[in-house]
């Protein structure tokens, strides 16, 4: 094997090349007439074509990459993750990665340093990584960067002191006087935040202590541990007031939460407000004593000691995902040092456990997900969901401080690497991301095809022998029938072993329901695009009359297999079963089985989806069916009134428009039987509802005038309401889009995507009012959303999932492929003109392009 390889040794230069000043830098640049690298927005398609990567090359990489500590390993590739060294922009370029929010670090940039900025140059100089220029001038860009007084949270005055304390660890670091005058100003500064942890403070609500409350005694004690390393004068007797309020925090068995006497199960106010308490009596149990006094430290060992009862509850408590001391929780466990662990366990090779597993969740790119409200509650980032963009920058600083050991630990992971060392390793990794990535052109459809072709690949590797899904749903049927689904839209034929394994599977389970519109509605979906083609062929998908559309159909259901014409016939009947006289809707269960709910607006859309199949198939479903959901969705239409009604003009059965002109509200439907408040999602499952029974009921022959022109009354009310209601939200409210981030397998935002998919299609709908471009904005998401083994929705609020989220990633596949069933007749054009803008107020967000001139 060669010692360095080409564009290896083009990487470590590039590396090197961040000793040179930054003003050559920018120099060379202009020389060459490049422009300094920019700031992309994540997952930006590629509009060059990607490197090509010599082969032997990657083994080399690989070689390298497989040689390094695991931990070391992670630590190199949170840092390039961070600082964005330019070989590695150049390698990843048209290829899927995540890029840090930050500037690359080798460009130079005036104004004061944000707080994520400062934590990076923690992570940096916490690594050991040798310095560089512009490493220094960050640390002077810091240094000069103006503070204000930190009356509600300590964090970036802390985190600043950390950065101090870590340069000035470096014997080569140069102006050691002013960063000893600067840190000696942010202790003043600090120290005169008295009311931070008192009983005073804006976070105590109600008596309620708030997790930034609990966040600033950890600020406070990391700052003041950080000041007393570099011998900068700090006043102990703060900490010991502050640390006073936290002991009288306590309550048994629960420990420092916002509520004493009172169970509270948060992640906020129960395992942060826990974490951030214990690590900060940590930090002032191992006080040297003149910092703190002798009765102090023994107080703070004292309280210490409930740790492990604390820490062994939190652990059998939060349960969920990778549990609670995972991502950058990770930070507040190392400051714990030796001195906590939960009962039963020993504090080194806990916290060597935790290290390992969180060095094993770190995304391709180096970068770390987000830990639900952590940067948030911690005062460093308004972050709330996994892919934020300064969460995750936030995440992985932090990840990268605890890999280093802490800001009080004496040895570096990276202190013995040269910088060609360092270069080497960080190139290696970049390269070895680069070959595993997937190619990405700047045709947007190129990138959606490849998102798509990604979800089919996933679903294969969770297939079992048995052509069952590993997923959330392993007890339902309708789990494997919707990956089914999912990926004959995909591109799968159905002779594909995957496909053959998965209905054998069916098969062998009897195609057993549970949920019964939802897994009826699911498994008559796939039966109808199983057999798309003896449908062609018997020409249900051509016809144009009522009679030629019963003869196709009965020609398909002759052709089809006798055991596959019982098992639609069942579908029907079960779908039947399900259906709630009480509301006109559909529930989980038959009457007969004691289910008599009422049913609800969800369970609805899924039986009309199954009993549309069914009728695509052949199988005998009255028109009584789709008249009657007709009505029930007319007469249960919400309006909006916030939002003003808008113009419609009535057209006749051939679609010309009758010159009477109208308005409609605006509105929906909720998830409620009745006149529940509309909410996007199920306004959409109306639309495509009210869309396929106009289809249905005109190829029979049997719609009248007067309901055709109220379902397009409400067709087109509704799709105004959805245009105000298409955003991406960051909570998991209900309302909008939602956060993909924030859903659980099977609700939430990949449901909602879907509903407006399935609306949008049924409706022949591509821009929504006129204005937004749905399409183009849910597959942008969804793109962005797709994890790096293709799946969606793997990472939970706590960390990772252990189980894959199937549903939404066969949701994501079908919303991406637009896979509606067909719709067979000419609708009106609900097409329309962006509306004017309201004066004074903004126009947006327009999301689409302008549509191209046939």
């Amino acid at each position: 094997m060669r010692i360095l390889s080409t564009t290896m040794m083009a990487g470590v230069l590039l590396l090197a090349a961040m000793a040179a000043p930054v003003d050559a830098q920018k120099a060379r640049r202009a020389q060459a007439q490049e422009k300094p690298a920019e700031n992309p927005a994540p997952e930006k398609p590629a509009e060059t074509k990607p490197v090509e990567l010599d082969k032997e090359e990657v083994n080399e990489a690989r070689a390298l990459a497989a040689g390094l500590p695991a931990r070391e390993r992670a630590l190199l590739d949170a840092l390039r993750f961070l600082m964005r060294p330019e070989f590695q922009e150049e390698l990843l370029r048209g290829r899927k990665h995540r890029i840090c929010v930050l500037e690359p670090m080798e460009v130079s940039k005036p104004g004061p340093m944000l707080i994520t900025e400062a934590l990076r140059l923690w992570a940096v100089l916490e690594s050991g990584m040798p310095l560089s220029p512009p490493v220094e001038e960050q640390v002077r860009r810091l240094r000069t960067s103006p503070l204000a007084k930190p009356d509600n949270s300590l964090a970036e005055v802390a985190v600043h002191l950390a950065v101090l304390r870590a340069a000035l660890s470096r014997p080569a670091m140069g102006e050691r006087g002013l960063l000893l005058e600067r840190a000696g100003e942010l202790c003043k500064l600090m120290d005169s935040a008295k009311d931070a942890c008192s009983t005073t403070s804006v976070h105590v609500v109600q008596g309620a202590l708030m997790a930034p409350w609990f966040a600033n005694q950890f600020w406070r004690a990391l700052g003041t541990r950080c000041a007393a390393a570099m011998g900068v004068a700090v006043d102990g007797k703060q900490w010991s007031r502050d640390l006073d309020a936290l002991g009288r925090a306590y309550s048994a068995p629960n420990g420092y939460t916002s509520q004493k006497n009172r169970a509270v199960y948060s992640v906020s106010l129960d395992l942060h407000s826990n974490l951030f308490s214990l690590a900060a009596l940590a930090l002032a149990a191992s006080a040297p004593e003149t910092l703190l006094s002798k009765t102090d430290i023994k107080a703070a060992n004292s309280q210490l000691s409930r740790a492990p009862a604390i820490l062994k509850r939190l652990q059998d408590t939060y349960v969920m995902g990778a549990g609670p001391f995972a991502g950058a929780r990770l930070l507040p466990v190392v400051l714990m040092g030796q001195l906590a662990a939960p009962q039963g366990l020993t504090a080194g090779a806990w916290v060597a456990s935790l290290t390992d597993a969180a060095a094993l969740s770190q995304g391709a790119s180096g970068n770390f997900t987000a830990t639900e409200n952590l940067a948030r509650d911690l005062g460093l980032a308004d972050s709330r969901t996994g892919n934020d963009p300064a969460g995750v920058a936030v995440e992985t600083a932090l990840l990268a401080v605890a890999f280093s050991g802490g800001p009080l630990e004496g040895a570096k992971p990276l202190a013995a690497r040269g910088l060609m060392e360092t270069g080497m390793a960080m190139h290696a990794l970049a390269l070895v991301e680069a070959a595993a990535a997937r190619v990405y052109g700047g045709d947007p459809a190129n990138m959606v095809n490849q998102a798509i072709d990604s979800g089919v690949a996933y679903l294969r590797t969770v297939q079992q022998p048995d052509g069952s899904f590993k997923g959330s749903h392993d007890n339902y049927c309708g789990q494997a029938a919707l990956c089914l689904l999912a990926m004959l839209h995909g591109g799968l034929p159905r002779t594909d072993k995957s496909i053959v394994q998965g209905m054998a599977y069916l098969d062998s389970k009897k195609w057993m329901v549970s949920t019964y519109p939802y897994e009826c509605g699911i498994m008559l979906m796939l039966l109808q695009k199983y057999f798309e083609k003896e449908a062609q062929e018997a020409g249900v998908l051509t016809a144009v009359t009522a009679e030629g559309y019963r003869r196709a159909r009965q020609t398909l259901r002759s052709s089809l297999p006798a055991d596959r014409v019982r098992l639609i016939d069942q579908l029907v009947k079960n779908l039947d079963a399900s259906f709630s006289p009480s509301t006109d809707c559909y529930q989980y269960s038959p009457r007969n089985q004691g289910g008599n709910f009422g049913g609800d607006n969800s369970c609805t859309q899924y039986a009309m989806l199954g009993y549309r199949a069914a009728s695509l198939l052949g199988a005998e479903v009255s028109a009584e069916t789709f008249k009657r959901e007709v009505r029930r969705l007319v007469e249960n239409y919400k309006d909006d009134t916030r939002l003003k009604p808008v113009p419609y003009e009535s057209e006749d059965s051939s679609g010309r428009k009758t010159g009477t002109k109208n308005t409609v509200q605006p509105g929906g439907w909720g998830y409620s039987p009745g006149k529940s408040a509309p909410v996007l999602q199920f306004a959409a499952a109306g639309v495509g509802t009210l869309a396929l029974c106009l289809d249905e009921l005109r190829l029979r022959g049997e719609m009248q005038p007067d309901m055709e022109d109220n379902i397009e009354r409400r067709i087109h009310g509704a799709l105004v309401f959805m245009a105000d209601k298409y955003v991406s939200t960051e909570s998991g409210n209900y309302d909008g889009i939602g956060s993909l981030d924030q859903s659980s397998d099977g609700s939430g935002a990949y449901y909602n995507l879907y509903s407006v998919e399935r609306g949008c299609s049924l409706a022949r709908v591509r821009m929504l009012n006129g204005s937004v471009d749905w399409y183009r904005l849910g597959a942008n998401l969804l793109i962005d959303a797709q994890q790096d083994d293709g799946s969606w929705g793997r990472t939970a609020w706590m960390g990772r999932q252990t189980t894959p989220q199937l549903v939404n990633t066969c949701m994501a596949i079908l919303f991406l492929k637009r896979a509606s069933l067909p719709v067979l007749t000419e609708h009106r054009n609900r097409e329309k003109n962006p509306p004017p803008p309201e004066p004074g107020k903004k126009e947006g967000p327009i999301t689409g392009e302008p549509k191209k001139k046939e």
